[in-house]
């Protein structure tokens, strides 16, 4: 039905992940995530930091709450196209493709090497995000569900390809809320017992995926899968480890409790440095950014060796503090620029997923809030835009072949 939503419950998932971390911190004294070794000070501050983690996602399920939809041609969702889907598992292949054979895309390496000839259809291949392209297909009503079992197969070879698990998460948002459609009570139970039987598989899993993860990264797969699994603590480690990465709890009352550390060398960064940061997907390799980015001097902040190949998850509320610290009127001008952004990102989904948009939109930006890395909302707007030319190269193929018969 259009107008309908399941953003109430793509909201209270967010909860649950800031619940699940605050109760770990109480009870074993630590902190989860990146800092997961770190004892902290202040009950109080965990408190404050689950409101202010929230906040975000509250304020974006308002908004899109707010925003209406108009079925009109304008509105017409690229998957009424039944050329798109063919379109994007033949750009899913060929991700796969230039993925194993030249590293196209794996996580903690160096630039990729192709022969010369390949170079421009690669380049061509990565403007467009396959993650979000299959993630929407995934979604749709218009999809077939053997056709939706290639794209969900391939979606995973090419995750493990680059060494990524992160869009294991996405699948599981995605998941939550096509089961909730389902009304009927048979199905209905089906579906849970189902989902519960995967997720205990995935919780089993996890510490294997993750060693397979770094082991790929860095050139040496050598699995032990029974003793991965023996010295597993699986309490710390999916309440610890895997929740942690998706909550900014933690980063929060880190950087509060050492805030005298960012206070005296905050003059490291200047005060256009999140602007900067956030054109990274434009400036790409031509402008030398990371030294002078929130996420190098977050990331470098304690740890001097890590250099820029990895980043932490520190959140928008770091973001905020650490611009206020740089200039107090600094977090008013972020505040509103990517409010802007934003906004402009929800109205190009419009044109692209119909009544969908809000439910996918609302998955897509939990992602850049939950990071604070600045171009990843930049990287959103781009990928959108290049899929809204597609969806206009596509019509057009349509209406020619249409006028030819």
């Amino acid at each position: 039905m259009i107008g309908k939503t399941n953003l109430k419950l793509l909201f209270l998932v967010v909860v649950f992940f800031q619940v699940l971390s605050l109760t770990y911190s109480l009870f074993t004294g630590y902190l989860t995530g990146d800092y997961i070794s770190y004892e902290f000070k202040f009950s109080h501050n965990l408190f404050w930091a689950s409101i202010f983690t929230i906040l975000p996602f509250f304020l974006l399920k308002v908004g899109l709450e707010k925003t209406d939809y108009k079925n009109n041609n304008k509105y017409t969702a690229i998957d009424e196209n039944n050329l798109f889907k063919y379109v994007a598992l033949f750009l899913l292949l060929l991700n796969i493709f230039f993925s194993f054979f030249f590293n196209v895309g794996k996580a903690a390496t160096d630039i990729y090497e192709a022969p010369l000839i390949l170079k421009p259809i690669i380049v061509l291949v990565n403007r467009l995000n396959i993650n979000i392209i299959v993630a929407y297909l995934l979604l749709s009503d218009n999809i077939g569900k053997g056709f939706k079992f290639l794209l969900l197969l391939g979606i995973v070879i090419l995750a493990l390809s680059k060494a990524s698990i992160a869009v294991f998460l996405l699948l599981f948002l995605l998941f939550l809320i096509r089961t909730k459609k389902d009304k009927k009570s048979s199905n209905s139970v089906l579906k849970s017992f189902f989902s519960l039987f995967f997720l205990s598989i995935i919780v089993i899993a996890a510490p294997i995926m993750y060693q397979f993860r770094d082991s790929y990264r860095y050139g040496e797969i050598d699995l032990n899968y029974i003793e991965i699994l023996e010295r597993t603590n699986y309490f710390d480690f999916i309440f610890g480890k895997v929740i942690g990465r998706i909550s900014n709890i933690s980063s929060y009352v880190f950087f509060i409790e050492n805030l005298n550390i960012m206070e005296s060398s905050v003059n490291k960064l200047d005060y256009y440095s999140f602007f900067l940061e956030f054109l990274k997907p434009i400036w790409g390799s031509f402008v030398d950014y990371r030294f002078n980015s929130y996420t190098y001097y977050l990331t470098n902040l304690f740890d001097y060796n890590a250099g820029y190949d990895y980043g932490i998850m520190y959140g928008l509320p770091i973001v905020l503090i650490l611009s206020y610290l740089s200039l107090p009127i600094l977090p008013i001008f972020i505040i509103v620029f990517l409010t802007s952004i934003i906004i402009l990102t929800i109205k190009i989904s419009k044109r692209l997923f119909g009544h969908k948009y809000k439910d996918f939109i609302f998955i897509l930006l939990f992602f850049p809030i939950t990071s604070g890395v600045a171009p990843e909302f930049l990287q959103i707007t781009i990928d959108l835009l290049l899929l809204y030319l597609l969806k206009i190269l596509l019509y057009s193929i349509n209406r020619n072949k249409t006028s030819l018969n």
